[in-house]
């Protein structure tokens, strides 16, 4: 009996001790990724649209391709499952081209969007964030008609955007964080496009100072 004792002793030290020095890695890991940080982001947006165009037909557009650009910086606290951070972030997106038919013609939209937003974000337990942020689209669009043969850029505006936005970091060094996001952009309406919305997974790289 005292000899099991011993072992339980021994066993719970060791287990104290493993825990402790885990703790004390996670401390330090979690401060490495704190500060001025820069970060890149691959986009895929997709973007249902209502088109203002021959008596106001609904389109379904198709997926889209953009890259991403951010300075932030990360804020370190007292307690490492709460670390909040704030970026400006610029994008570029290209809307894959989706088509209207009628009985009289086919009409092909793509739109090209850069945005500009300044966001906010909580990153909980260091694994996931959550988050949004407010800004400006700017936006051209071209239309393509095949009744006319019309092939040209009909629009350029910009609008007020917001976000909210999720996802996951995963950690790969004291520098170097790998994420993978979603978020929902509310994009003003325009002349052309009604209650606009886009919604944008990306997978990027975030590297810290």
């Amino acid at each position: 009996m005292e000899k099991m004792i011993k072992v339980l002793l021994v066993v719970a030290f060791l287990l104290t001790t493993a825990s402790s020095a885990l703790a004390e890695t996670e401390k330090k890991a979690s401060k490495d990724e704190k500060g001025l940080y820069l970060g890149a982001n691959f986009l895929v947006p997709v973007n249902p649209v209502l088109m203002d165009y021959n008596g106001g037909t609904r389109v379904q557009t198709l997926w889209g391709l953009g890259l991403e650009g951010s300075i932030g910086y990360s804020f370190e606290t007292k307690t490492n499952k709460v670390s909040p951070r704030i970026e400006l972030a610029a994008s570029f997106s290209d809307i894959a081209i989706a088509s209207v038919t009628t009985a009289l013609s086919t009409t092909e939209l793509s739109e090209f969007s850069t945005k500009l937003f300044l966001n906010a974000y909580l990153d909980l337990f260091r694994y996931v964030y959550i988050g949004g942020g407010v800004g400006v689209s700017f936006t051209s669009y071209n239309i393509e008609d095949s009744s006319t043969g019309i092939d040209m850029d009909v629009l350029s505006t910009s609008a007020f955007a917001a976000n909210v936005a999720a996802g996951f970091n995963f950690p790969v060094s004291k520098s170097v964080t790998i994420n993978l996001g979603f978020r929902t952009e509310f994009l003003g309406s325009t002349d052309l496009i009604i209650g606009r919305a886009h919604y944008v997974s990306s997978l990027g790289v975030r590297y810290t100072f």
